[in-house]
């Protein structure tokens, strides 16, 4: 089978898929998103965190990231236990990555 453009095709035992390979602006901010989350765990290990700690996060970032850290800031917040974020743009981005988190716990009532 000869794909069409922007399709993968795979076949094994009769059965056939296709995927559309189309990378659509949803799907690159949903990958910006994961990678936020990502980070901030990684942070939240580093910085010996307890898994339950409530976070407050405080971020700066290239315009990919303060994009969609603003369109997905309830569901970072919700995947990460953060109770607050804010941007601070005095913290320096890693060009690398383009993203710079500062985190600290928050004390519950």
């Amino acid at each position: 089978e000869t794909p069409k453009s922007g399709w993968s095709v795979a076949s094994h035992s009769g059965e056939s898929i296709a995927l559309d390979l189309e990378l659509t602006p949803e799907l690159l901010e949903a990958g910006v998103v994961r990678e936020i989350i990502r980070a901030v765990q990684e942070e939240r290990k580093q910085s010996g965190f307890d898994i339950s700690d409530r976070i407050h996060i405080e971020w700066n970032g290239n315009a990919e990231f303060r994009t969609a850290f603003s369109n997905a800031e309830s569901s970072i917040h919700a995947e990460v236990l953060a109770l607050t974020s804010s941007l601070n743009e005095k913290l320096l981005v890693d060009e690398e990555i383009g993203l710079a988190l500062k985190l600290s716990t928050v004390k519950q009532n």
